[in-house]
């Protein structure tokens, strides 16, 4: 974890670290696990028995619930972001399946995952991929 200095912003900065690299992730795991435990009380250890069939029921609708809040919540902090410009130096990298590294993606000192490089041009001509027609 970077340290953010001394300073008042610095302790600021510290706290964001903090309930960005620690915080959210505490959220999701317990709304999951509140989801699983919801699962197992509906689906195994309520087998019978009416009555932890529908407390079962209530974890797994409020896990539910909670997802998503956190995902409208975090899509809408984005949204306001990406609208006003409000640099999102301190924003997370989006999530991707292999290697995906942040890169620095702009002159105000934020963080985005480097896009691929797409061709550019017309596209090809038929013959181009070596098949020569018949």
């Amino acid at each position: 974890m970077k340290s953010g200095g001394n300073t008042l912003i610095g302790l600021f900065q510290d706290i964001i670290i903090i309930i960005n690299e620690v915080f959210v992730y505490l959220i999701f795991a317990l709304a999951f696990a509140f989801f699983i435990w919801g699962v197992f009380k509906y689906f195994i250890a309520g087998g019978a028995n009416d009555e932890s069939r529908e407390e079962g029921k209530k974890f797994i609708g409020w896990g539910i619930v909670a997802f998503a809040v956190m995902i409208s919540i975090w899509g809408l902090v984005n949204l306001l972001v990406n609208t006003f410009g409000f640099g999102g130096a301190s924003r997370p990298c989006v999530p991707t399946f292999g290697k995906a590294d942040c890169v620095s993606g702009s002159s105000s000192g934020s963080t985005r995952p480097q896009a691929a490089k797409l061709p550019t041009g017309a596209p090809p001509s038929p013959g181009s991929f070596g098949a020569t027609p018949p």
